[in-house]
């Protein structure tokens, strides 16, 4: 039974991401969209300001102290900074995210979180090397976003899925998770886009989905009925 709430008052947060329990299968497209942007409005929300703009400020020191003559032997600082601060950005926000039931949620919105890191750096890296009128900025902004979702969504995925689980467990699955997003992120700065890289990354989203699937699966059986 879901609670009546009177006129002005809002419900919790967690109780409106589990709102598409009682929806039938084909009217939950929508639901899950709305607990997907709710999920992300939370994470950007306790977040705050801070963490962007500590992450502008990385950048813009690594753009202002990078000699060009670095760029003829494939030293790019801006963009290799980005990994690194996207990676606290992703590591931050993911802590934010709500957790859900809904394995599908979960996926979702740290896909989601994660692509709008990638976005917002990759969009400040394009602006970093059209101000110096250097030519490619975009195709290597839209690459860099590419690279940096591949590399680190998993890592999103797992980081909420590990909350629920045993200490332990937690840290052993956030460790293999970062290390794995760190390999990937320095195949992709160097632009190997091999199948044996690409195929790395598939299996790290299966295995941060059967991960987020076992967290749900757990929470759901552990909830008391009320």
């Amino acid at each position: 039974m879901l609670a009546t709430y009177g006129a002005g008052e809002n419900p919790p947060l967690a109780e409106l991401l589990a709102t598409s329990s009682s929806l039938p299968a084909p009217n939950r497209a929508a639901p899950c969209a709305r607990q997907v942007r709710l999920a992300l409005a939370a994470a950007l929300r306790r977040a705050g300001y801070a963490p962007w703009l500590l992450a502008m400020g990385v950048l813009a020191i690594a753009a202002l102290q990078e000699p060009a003559m670095l760029r003829a032997y494939g030293i790019r600082l801006p963009w290799q900074a980005a990994w690194a601060v996207g990676f606290g950005l992703v590591a931050v926000l993911a802590a934010g995210l709500p957790g859900s039931r809904f394995a599908g949620t979960q996926v979702s919105a740290s896909l989601a979180l994660t692509s709008l890191v990638a976005l917002a750096l990759a969009a400040l890296l394009a602006m970093v090397d059209l101000s110096f009128g250097r030519a490619g900025a975009l195709a290597n902004a839209l690459l860099w976003w590419l690279g940096f979702v591949l590399s680190f969504y998993q890592f999103a995925i797992v980081q909420v899925a590990s909350r629920g689980a045993r200490w332990p467990l937690a840290a052993a699955a956030l460790a293999t998770a970062a290390l794995l997003a760190v390999v990937l992120a320095v195949r992709f700065d160097g632009r190997d886009w091999s199948a044996p890289v690409l195929a790395a990354t598939l299996l790290a989203a299966l295995a941060a989905t059967a991960a987020a699937r076992a967290f749900a699966s757990g929470h759901h059986a552990h909830r008391h009925p009320r």
